[in-house]
């Protein structure tokens, strides 16, 4: 299978670069269509280089973030489209976030291209059964549009470590890779941490992010 994955994606991304690999690694034949340009100039140079492959693959997968270009992708596209959406935009600009409040047109901004670009896309990819959840109760959207796809992480980067002993059977580390937003659930590794502190647990906190 041919598979055109487009948008205005950062390559680099995790979440992008373990899609796009693990479908090359499952047989797909993986072409980029992207464009890192600013303002409207990255719809115009979309068009451009989708209009070069001449609609030869058999699907388009729209990559993260890429609520903007569905659209896009729906008028210039005849194949069935996968929209990775991983995240709702208003659940994290106004319900986590909170950059602007619920009832002002940014708010709406936001639940507008949640509800538009799950409309044009034929499946829509969220990394929870909750996200899901939450889509179709919030936008309105049918169950059967949805698949589950678990973030993952580069296995060439993350890997478990052979033979290596701990210094002391009740002394571990844990990484944590993040932001400072409640999202990520730092108040709750936080609270874990003093769990593990009250059972005298060796507990330190790396934090990267």
């Amino acid at each position: 299978m041919k598979i055109c994955y487009f948008g205005m994606y950062d390559p680099h991304y995790p979440r992008n670069r373990i899609l796009i690999d693990g479908l090359r690694e499952n047989g797909g034949e993986v072409i980029e269509c992207n464009s890192r340009a600013r303002g409207l100039k990255k719809f115009f140079e979309l068009y451009k280089k989708h209009r070069a492959l001449q609609g030869n693959y058999d699907i388009m997968v729209v990559g993260y973030m890429g609520h903007l270009v569905v659209p896009l992708a729906r008028l210039i596209c005849r194949k069935r489209i996968v929209f990775d959406a991983f995240l709702s935009m208003y659940d994290s600009m106004v319900s986590d976030r909170g950059v602007c409040s619920p009832h002002s047109i940014r708010a709406r901004y936001y639940y507008f291209l949640d509800w538009l670009s799950c409309r044009l896309a034929d499946r829509v990819l969220l990394d929870t059964q909750t996200h899901i959840e939450y889509f179709i109760k919030k936008f309105n959207v049918k169950r059967e549009k949805f698949s589950r796809i678990l973030i993952g992480a580069h296995d060439a980067f993350f890997f478990p470590e052979q033979n290596k002993k701990a210094k002391h059977e009740k002394s571990f580390q844990v990484l944590w890779w993040g932001w400072m937003i409640p999202l990520h659930g730092v108040d709750y590794i936080l609270e874990a941490a003093e769990i593990l502190k009250k059972e005298k647990i060796d507990f330190n906190l790396n934090r990267k992010g």
